[in-house]
């Protein structure tokens, strides 16, 4: 099998793969860190709103977060991603498959 339409490419190859393990092991660590502190945020709020110490109005929290899924937010981000995705092929290729290793490894 001939792979030398790969030439050009691997130095891509190779950067994207690395730069993508690096970047889902990262995410990864942090996105576990994010989510304990918010997850604790959110506990202590409870808390604190079920001994009368705060008062939380949900409600309004929700209209407010409510415009930002709105379908065509939703749809304008989509679409940015995949031109984003789709811009330098070789290269993302294999920092997704890098990302996935890297993120299944932290």
């Amino acid at each position: 099998m001939d792979l030398d339409f790969l030439t050009p490419y691997i130095g891509q190859l190779s950067f994207g793969g690395v730069l993508g393990f690096a970047a889902g092991y990262f995410v990864k660590k942090v996105g576990k860190m994010a989510l304990f502190v918010v997850g604790g945020l959110f506990i202590l709020l409870q808390v604190l709103a079920a001994y009368g110490f705060i008062q939380i109005d949900w409600l309004s929290i929700q209209q407010k977060a409510d415009p930002l899924f709105k379908e065509e937010n939703v749809r304008t981000a989509t679409d940015q991603f995949m031109k984003l995705i789709t811009a330098n092929l070789p290269f993302t290729g294999a920092f997704v498959a890098g990302f996935a290793l890297g993120f299944r490894a932290g």
